[in-house]
């Protein structure tokens, strides 16, 4: 039945549900091919007698005819339920929206309308393809092979998308998680191999097929004789490797992984660079951890001014928010609005980071959560340092 889906006229696409074999096109059939094989019209003797074609034609009717009308309207069913009417109601139905007879469609044009109205990932999703590639943690728990060929999968992955993600980056990865390796009790026993691959391969070396069986040849001794079962769960894997693997969420991800894949990807998007390292670091809770700035320089005056009081000689910015279970626990209704779940129980709620009223600066993404014009933060200092 493969020859149903070819776009191609075959001896399977070409069939009606109107077509019939009946006995005497077999007979016909039959005396044409006997007289073609003798070559004597006069002497033919047809192989089938009457009642004979007759089982022959109702056998063809059963076994071919209807079986390939069956499969072909079974096949439209399963791919409209599949990826849904959306996409081959263009192809199923006329343009008032009447169902189409299967003698009006082919299942090559079914295949063709799920092509044409596939998604395709977004340029973000490519991104972070790669990114997962160059984050990927080792399961130490695992030989190095076998994470060298799951690593392997995602690189092909990119490869579909365009990603020209050679030998270099897999080698690299793979100095990246041995030298982390080496680092902790587990790993001492591959510190040796490490130490002279690092000899061998300086940083500038242009890594090709040659070298990774260089590197696999020296670590392959060290690897066999350590004990896997000592290394940790890979619960510090990246959150971008996670996702390449099929899981979501950044939980995995160390703080500074955290961090610094937070600013990479708000710098992709064209965010001030400054902001994104701002809003990568700060909390999102309070006005005074907002503006570290404003409470040093407070500091610096209040020190200067000598007065030491006890409520202006202390950093504010030092305090920390007090994090709830969820968003509808928190007491202030600012940040409840806007679903935040960290509280501030030292700053009032007119001081709110969530108040609309209160003029400071705001990172470009609370703007837009909040809806409001976004203003650069050398306003605000300039207006800090004039008072």
């Amino acid at each position: 039945m493969s020859a149903l889906a070819e776009s191609t006229t075959n001896s399977l696409t070409s069939i009606k549900s109107t077509d019939s074999v009946t006995t005497d096109s077999i007979l016909a059939a039959a005396t044409t091919e006997a007289i073609a094989a003798a070559g004597n019209p006069d002497a033919i003797q047809t192989k089938y007698t009457r009642s004979e074609a007759r089982d022959e034609a109702d056998a063809q009717n059963y076994s071919i005819h209807q079986a390939t009308i069956g499969t072909k309207e079974g096949v439209a069913e399963g791919i409209t339920n599949l990826v849904g009417s959306a996409i081959t109601d263009s192809v199923l139905k006329n343009v008032d929206g009447s169902p189409k007879t299967v003698d009006e469609y082919t299942i090559a044009s079914l295949l063709q309308a799920i092509r044409d109205g596939s998604i395709r990932p977004e340029h973000q999703d490519v991104l972070d393809l790669g990114i997962a590639v160059l984050s990927f943690r080792f399961d130490w728990r695992k030989k190095i092979p076998a994470n060298l060929e799951q690593l392997k999968v995602t690189i092909e992955r990119g490869k579909a998308f365009g990603l020209n993600l050679d030998v270099t980056f897999l080698v690299r990865v793979l100095l990246s998680n041995l030298h982390e390796a080496v680092q902790h009790d587990w790993g001492r026993d591959l510190f040796e191999s490490h130490q002279k691959l690092r000899k061998r391969f300086p940083y500038s070396t242009v890594h090709t097929t040659a070298t990774l069986q260089a590197i696999m040849t020296e670590l392959t001794p060290a690897d066999n004789t350590r004990d896997p079962s000592k290394a940790p769960a890979p619960s510090t894997a990246s959150a971008f490797a996670a996702m390449a693997a099929g899981e979501g969420g950044t939980h995995g991800m160390n703080p500074s992984a955290n961090d610094s894949l937070t600013i990479l990807s708000n710098f992709m998007q064209d965010t001030d660079f400054e902001e994104s390292a701002y809003a990568a670091h700060d909390s999102d809770s309070s006005i005074e951890t907002k503006k570290s700035s404003k409470s040093t320089k407070s500091s610096k005056r209040s020190k200067s001014n000598g007065r030491g009081r006890r409520g202006n000689s202390r950093d504010r910015s030092d305090s920390k928010p007090t994090i709830t279970d969820k968003w509808q626990n928190n007491p202030c209704k600012h940040c409840k609005k806007y679903h935040r779940r960290n509280q501030h129980p030292d700053y009032p709620a007119n001081k709110c980071f969530w108040n609309k009223p209160v003029a400071m600066w705001r990172p470009k993404w609370v703007c837009d959560e909040m809806e409001i014009a976004y203003k650069p933060r050398h306003l605000f200092e300039t207006a800090e340092d004039s008072e």
